[in-house]
């Protein structure tokens, strides 16, 4: 840094000058007020040339002002800032809570450091944390996309789940984001029940009521029914789900007679095709 003494003057203004090196901005300064100007050593008259750095791209202006005499004041406007390279990736605008099974869009923008958006034009790939995730390809971004494209993606497990999109090149340049997947309508009931019972002895089973992706439908709170080959049997009584059961209820005594192989059905009262069976060997 150089500094040039002037004659001592009556302070009356400052004159900036620039000389741009993309994001760095040279600052040339010339002064005839004796005072300390910010970010100056010493209270001297002086010529004053100092590198800065603008961070936000678009139209910036500087501006200096002397510390003892604010009237005292010089500024420079018009100054084009540019982004710098692509350093991050931001992902955003799938919905919070997806329902799964259903499409949602998201976009993907490069920013620099700075959080200014990047004339990207690399390649992306997409990953998630989902084992049943549908994600777009690879999309290497145009001159058009001016580093912002939108995307589909359908999560289909519930639970806590992340889009991320990362450069095919450089794995450093990332971002992803995180989504908590909502199960779908029940579709399916599973049933956890004994292969073997003896004839006229009591035993349980459980129904798990799942959607088609096999997530836990936890606020299912249909009626079931139960039924048997087994005219001699003891079922349950119809039930209804409560939002406790969170899709899942054990039953317990139940008593099946008749030796052989004999069906359990349970079958929603309300969805005849939301039904399962199970065989049970009754020794």
């Amino acid at each position: 840094m150089g500094l040039k003494r002037k004659t001592p003057a009556t302070p009356n203004l400052i004159d900036t000058h620039q000389r741009h090196d993309r994001n760095k901005h040279y600052l040339f300064l010339e002064t005839v007020s004796k005072g300390r100007l910010r970010g100056l050593p010493h209270d001297e008259d002086h010529s004053y040339r100092e590198p800065g750095i603008l961070k936000t791209a678009g139209t910036q202006s500087l501006k200096v002002t002397d510390t003892t005499s604010p009237s005292v004041t010089g500024s420079e406007t018009g100054i084009t800032v540019h982004a710098g390279a692509a350093s991050m990736f931001l992902v955003a605008g799938f919905p919070a809570y997806p329902t799964a099974g259903v499409a949602g869009s998201f976009s993907v923008m490069a920013l620099d450091a700075y959080d200014n958006r990047a004339g990207y034009t690399g390649t992306v790939r997409f990953t998630s944390s989902d084992p049943q995730a549908v994600l777009p390809g690879n999309y290497t971004f145009t001159a058009a996309d001016a580093g912002m494209h939108t995307f589909s993606a359908t999560l289909k497990t519930a639970g806590y789940q992340s889009l991320t999109a990362t450069d095919t090149v450089n794995a450093a340049l990332t971002g992803l984001q995180g989504n908590t997947v909502k199960a779908a309508a029940a579709s399916q009931f599973i049933i956890s029940a004994p292969a073997t019972v003896n004839a006229g002895a009591s035993f349980g089973l459980t129904l798990t009521v799942e959607d088609a992706y096999g997530n836990i439908v936890t606020n299912y709170t249909g009626t079931v029914h139960f039924s048997s080959t087994d005219t001699k049997s003891r079922l349950p009584s119809n039930y209804t789900f409560t939002t406790a059961d969170k899709g899942v209820h054990t039953f317990t005594g139940l008593v099946l007679r008749t030796r052989g192989n004999q069906k359990i059905t349970i079958t929603d009262t309300h969805n005849s095709l939301l039904t399962v069976s199970v065989i049970v060997n009754v020794l």
